[in-house]
């Protein structure tokens, strides 16, 4: 019915039917994102419709989990999303997808056949989610749509393309979104602009998409995660969906933006060189929340309170947050036959870059509540002025090595990534950042990974409409820093 796509990118090795892959694919298609998106709520809406997924987000998190796994911080999020085959280029709060098309989804590890970069409090270990950007058609497009949602929550949207040129060999697609008003949770608002733009080139010997974005995003309100404290004996009752759980000057403001380059050049009959390159900034310019982005249920009554750091009851955090992604891939696919076995070759090598800065404070600062009642959830002190200043760095490098074998109705698939990171925090308000973390000034984590990730699997076809196949994956994490002494 329009709502899945049957062809899909699988990694480097190209858009391939959904039948042919070792893995679990599902391809969202653009009826699926409209039906089932809405500005005012997050990601997982539409993720769901896979059933690999589980939502764990609230209008505040693009929170959710593929096949159950999440992370030693929570669950995956935007920062864990590849846009154009490109990973990092989303952030955790923002995941827009007025200007995607098609959303390609891997359930299982597979870093065997994607390039690998470095997440904000995520992994792609549950699976690959690669967002496709909305290209020009043949057909010009002129578009104009208005929503409406929750109490008062309005959106509007402007869709543009045309292609020109002697074939129409060049496409330019550009998307706006506006929206403002309240939600259906009571106290929340969301306000969001942004605009993208796809410029694409097609000829005989070769194909260029470059997607550009920039997106602001304001919520305001909108609590919706509790943790339970010791004093919990029975899973309180459910409170009242009217009530407005947040305190007054609860906010999350995020505003960045994204370039995606992705290109490919024949350089024979059988043979293409590719390159992927993209960047994002992004800037977390308020988050004023209770620490981890949820409060404290005390007891079975419901009383509840900020989860504070070091165990200390009560407090809420303010943070201060830019990140820089960087991320380029340049490799080489081509086809052999040997006999009657047909191979499908990639040899690719990556490197991904991410810089984060934190200024953070936290303070006790909660003069409690409960979640029964509505609006009881407030300040005993002012929001406090951030003044610290933290930050980490993350370097990735990774090259892969697959081959995809077909003979007749069987195929067969080997793969091979190696990995290496490297990370280190550093205090930004001392001096730049070492990786080696022994100059006066420096503090915290470093750490160092390297690790193998072989793919193998195997396929059989024995009609049009079944497949039967066993396959291996693997996926790559920096881990966990070691903390060393000033």
């Amino acid at each position: 019915g329009g709502f899945v796509a049957k062809t899909g990118s699988v990694g480097f090795l190209g858009d391939k039917d959904v039948m042919d892959p070792p893995f679990t694919q599902v391809n969202l298609a653009e009826k699926t994102i409209e039906t089932f998106g809405d500005g005012s709520q997050t990601l997982d809406n539409i993720l769901v419709n896979n059933p690999s997924v589980r939502q764990g987000g609230t209008i505040l998190q693009n929170d959710f989990t593929i096949r159950g796994i999440k992370t030693s911080v929570g669950s995956a999020n935007g920062s864990s999303i590849y846009l154009n085959g490109i990973p990092g280029l989303m952030s955790q709060f923002t995941a827009p997808t007025y200007a995607i098309e098609r959303i390609d989804m891997i359930s299982g590890p597979n870093s065997g056949i994607s390039g690998t970069g470095p997440a904000y409090e995520t992994t792609s270990a549950g699976g690959v989610i690669s967002f496709v950007t909305k290209k020009a058609t043949n057909e010009p497009i002129t578009r104009y749509k208005q929503a409406f949602s929750g109490k008062g929550h309005f959106s509007e949207y402007v869709d543009v393309g045309r292609r020109f040129g002697k074939n129409k060999e060049w496409g330019l697609r550009v998307n706006t979104e506006n929206q403002n008003g309240k939600t259906a949770i009571n106290g929340a608002k969301v306000t969001a602009q942004g605009i993208s733009m796809n410029l694409d080139h097609v000829d005989k010997n070769s194909k260029t998409n470059l997607f550009a974005a920039y997106r602001h995003l304001d919520v305001q309100g909108g609590q919706r995660w509790f943790s339970l404290g010791s004093g919990v004996t029975k899973l309180p009752k459910a409170p009242d969906a009217k009530n407005d759980l947040s305190f007054k000057g609860q906010e999350k403001e995020t505003r960045g933006y994204v370039f995606a380059l992705n290109h490919e050049q024949k350089i024979g009959k059988d043979w293409k060189v590719f390159l992927n390159v993209g960047h994002n900034n992004n800037d977390l310019d308020k988050n004023i929340t209770g620490n981890g982005s949820r409060f404290t249920i005390l007891n079975n009554v419901g009383d509840i309170v900020g989860n504070f750091v070091s165990g200390t009851v009560g407090g809420f955090m303010t943070t201060k947050n830019h990140t820089k992604n960087t991320y380029g891939q340049i490799g080489v696919n081509g086809t052999v036959k040997t006999g009657e076995l047909e191979h499908n070759i990639t040899l690719a090598a990556d490197k991904a870059h991410q810089r984060r800065s934190y200024r953070t404070h936290k303070v006790k600062a909660f003069g409690g509540g409960n979640i029964y009642q509505s609006g009881s959830l407030h300040l005993t002190e002012a929001i406090p002025t951030i003044a610290e200043t933290t930050g980490a760095n993350q370097d990735y490098w990774g090259i892969s090595l697959a081959d995809d074998m077909k003979y007749k109705k069987l195929g067969v698939l080997l793969g091979v990534h190696k990995h290496s990171a490297k990370s280190g925090s550093f205090d930004g308000t001392k001096s730049v950042w070492d990786p080696t973390i022994t100059k006066p000034g420096y503090y915290g984590d470093s750490n160092k990974a390297d690790a193998v990730c072989p793919t193998y699997a195997m396929t059989y076809r024995p009609n049009d409409n079944v497949t039967l196949y066993a396959s291996h994956s693997e996926n790559f994490d920096q881990g966990e820093a070691v903390t060393q002494p000033n």
